[in-house]
């Protein structure tokens, strides 16, 4: 679905940075303003591997080597990674001496979410649909380098399973249907055409699309049938005013209630597990489309056969003794990692394949990752990323911010090159130029993430809060909504090449 279908900006589009952006432009956590910038250090050296998935991932000391790291002159208490602005923790095989080929760095990589994505919204949870599902991407980076400083670690914990507290039972699981193949988007107005406003609003996101009743199914394996409570949690948007919303589960009524236009619900609503004794068949009517679903379910610890597992724990103030079955563990004992509290433990295997590993007390809800030395994915690409430490040049007064594949027309010639130098002229104004890559703006301004107009918010904030006066920003590149370069069919579109995303749907450029 396109908005603007007869809209298409012009291919060099000038605009001139406010002095007063609006109130829900910048980044505000607590107290804190934030540029997307503060976790760099721009004497270090980074590198950017990029993670669609959530997994344990592996980088060996013979892969740093190959790509230009010399890792004998770094120890492996001094290396880091940050996502997102914040350090995560690693486990480097040589913690206090260099790596050698056969050393490596493991870490818990997690696709990308909707964190970032947050602050377009002004009150994001209540507006924002789909706070499962990205908007820009599923790929987040994350950023190795090294410095002096002792980096963020996975303590070891001895796993000493002789005399265990009594063993668990169970623990609840989350089975998440996440629903993507439609896109909501309000209108602010209807004659002949629907009229739209660019703001991200309530009930902007991906979604089931609209339809009058769907039908959810799921399947508790493993059901803990001696504990009696479970949870359905659904989040979906209403249509149209006064809409009777109904939801049952396998004919059971959980809810009922009136919904108002693009009202953005999610309900949590308590069932009784024996209602899922025979499969779980949630439906729910009315006129609305659903962002997610997710059964919460008592689930005994047998993992069916797999090799990775991602699980929540209650805090608990004494320790916890799991006995795992049906986990397939490879040539080695699985890994524990408590990535809550950057604690890892390797587990212990009996004779007949059964896991056991205690776990350390924890003062609040804990997310385990169970890892089989199968389970691991290895890393196979990393790129060197260098920053530009904008302050070090405050006179800058024009900035051009274009794409490396339009310097060059097929013919060798760079025009964006040539207008910077036009415009550095006596002819051309005379102006301080500097050209930014939009990858590079993405890495500094944005963690990363790509085609999220957040980053260029943040980006022309930052100049403004920083150079010394307010500069000329100059976008080479063509406008594209975000709902037509989501999926990687759309990314391979030649028309998406060289884009610029624009602000929401439909386009504006409006202040960053």
């Amino acid at each position: 679905m396109r908005y603007n279908i007869h809209i298409k900006f012009l291919f060099f589009f000038l605009i001139m940075v406010c002095v007063k952006p609006s109130l829900f432009s910048q980044m505000y956590v607590g107290n804190d303003t934030l540029y997307g910038n503060e976790w760099i250090d721009f004497s270090q050296n980074y590198y950017k591997i990029k993670v669609s998935e959530n997994a344990m991932y592996r980088i060996t000391g013979a892969f740093l080597s190959q790509n230009g790291i010399n890792i004998n002159l770094i120890k492996g208490n001094n290396f880091q990674l940050f996502k997102n602005g914040k350090e995560v923790p690693l486990y480097v095989s040589s913690n206090q001496n260099s790596l050698s080929a056969s050393d490596y760095i493991e870490f818990y990589g997690e696709k990308n979410g909707t964190e970032f994505d947050e602050f377009l919204y002004a009150n994001p949870k209540k507006e924002m649909l789909n706070p499962k599902y990205s908007l820009f991407t599923d790929t987040s980076c994350y950023f190795l380098t090294w410095s002096n400083n002792l980096g963020k670690r996975f303590q070891p914990v001895v796993n000493n399973i002789n005399n265990p507290p009594t063993k668990e039972s169970y623990y609840f699981e989350y089975e998440t249907q996440v629903f993507s193949n439609s896109h909501s988007k309000k209108y602010i107005y209807q004659s002949t055409d629907k009229i739209y406003d660019s703001r991200f609003d309530k009930g902007e996101g991906y979604f089931s699309g609209f339809e009058t009743s769907r039908d959810i199914k799921f399947s508790p394996t493993n059901l803990n049938s001696s504990i009696s409570e479970s949870n359905c949690i659904i989040r979906y948007v209403s249509r149209k005013d006064n809409n009777n919303v109904s939801i049952s589960m396998n004919g059971t009524s959980l809810s009922q209630g009136i919904k108002t236009w693009y009202e953005v619900t999610e309900d949590t609503l308590l069932l009784s597990s024996n209602l899922l004794n025979s499969g779980a068949n949630l439906k729910i009517t009315g006129d609305l489309g659903v962002a997610f679903a997710a059964l919460k379910y008592p689930r005994n610890f047998d993992f069916s056969g797999k090799s990775f597992v991602e699980i929540t724990l209650s805090a608990s103030a004494t320790d916890k003794y799991l006995e795992i079955s049906n986990f397939i563990s490879g040539s080695k004992n699985p890994i524990i990692y408590d990535v809550t509290n950057n604690i890892r433990i390797e587990s212990t295997l009996d004779n007949n394949g059964l896991l056991k590993v205690k776990l350390p007390p924890s003062p609040t809800t804990r997310k385990i990752i169970i890892n089989a030395d199968n389970g691991l994915k290895t890393i196979n690409s990393i790129e060197k990323v260098v920053f530009f430490d904008i302050t070090s040049n405050l006179k800058l007064d024009y900035i051009i911010l274009s794409n490396k594949l339009l310097y060059n027309d097929g013919n060798g010639i760079n025009w964006v090159q040539n207008y910077a130098d036009y415009r550095s002229s006596n002819e051309g104004g005379n102006y301080k130029v500097k050209i930014f890559e939009i990858e590079e703006i993405y890495d500094q301004f944005g963690y990363g993430i790509h085609r999220s107009p957040q980053t260029i918010r943040n980006f022309g904030h930052f100049l403004v809060k920083k150079l010394t006066q307010k500069p000329t920003i100059f976008l080479i590149g063509e406008g594209r909504e975000y709902i037509t370069a989501r999926t990687n069919a759309e990314l391979q579109d030649p028309v998406n090449e060289t884009f610029h995303l624009r602000h929401g749907v439909p386009l504006v450029q409006i202040i960053y």
